[in-house]
């Protein structure tokens, strides 16, 4: 099976894809080292703890760049393509949910942010425009929706080589910028 038949199958376009998910999995465990190293303490379980707010850490980088992802989407494709089908309830709601999303999950981290373990640095900021920078160059340059969005390009029947080509710009190429900032928001020097 190639990884295009494998990409195919349902179950793995279903957001988030098994992919992300074992993204999702070894970033928190590379943050929960961190956050040890750097002397979060946890009253019990602690290697748990810390894995879980390096998910809840990582979970805001993921709200923002889905944010910047869908703004870019919303001016490339939706506004001029699909604004009579793009509803609130199908399309617009994932802007307030990633809003939230991302305000919840800086609440359940707050002892992080408010003990300095973690912060919003020079370098934080810098990956986000290189994710912006990224993300509009990726839609100025895209000749159709299938490029920017690999379940689209499953969904509409595209060849291999352009679901396999979104699929790495999102999978690959997104995944690294979002690891760049996630890992910017932990001091440089660790106990």
């Amino acid at each position: 099976m190639s990884l295009v038949d494998l990409l195919r199958l349902p179950w793995f376009a279903v957001s988030p894809s098994p992919w992300s998910l074992a993204f999702y999995a070894v970033m928190a465990l590379i943050g929960s080292q961190l956050l040890l190293n750097l002397g979060a303490k946890y009253r019990r379980a602690q290697r748990l703890m810390a894995f879980i707010d390096a998910l809840f850490l990582l979970g805001i980088m993921v709200f923002i760049q889905d944010t910047i992802w869908l703004i870019f989407n919303t001016w490339r494709w939706i506004l001029p393509l699909y604004s009579g089908t793009a509803t609130f309830l199908n399309y617009y709601i994932r802007f307030p949910q990633n809003i939230m999303g991302a305000a919840l999950m800086i609440l359940l981290t707050w002892g992080l942010w408010r003990s300095n373990l973690v912060a919003f640095r020079k370098k934080t900021v810098f990956w986000f425009a290189v994710i912006s920078a990224f993300t509009f160059t990726v839609f100025l340059l895209a000749p159709g929706q299938q490029f920017t969005d690999w379940t689209y390009a499953i969904s509409h029947g595209y060849s291999d080589q352009t679901i396999l080509q979104a699929f790495l710009i999102s999978h690959i190429g997104y995944k690294i910028l979002i690891a760049l900032a996630f890992l910017s928001l932990f001091p440089k020097k660790q106990t």
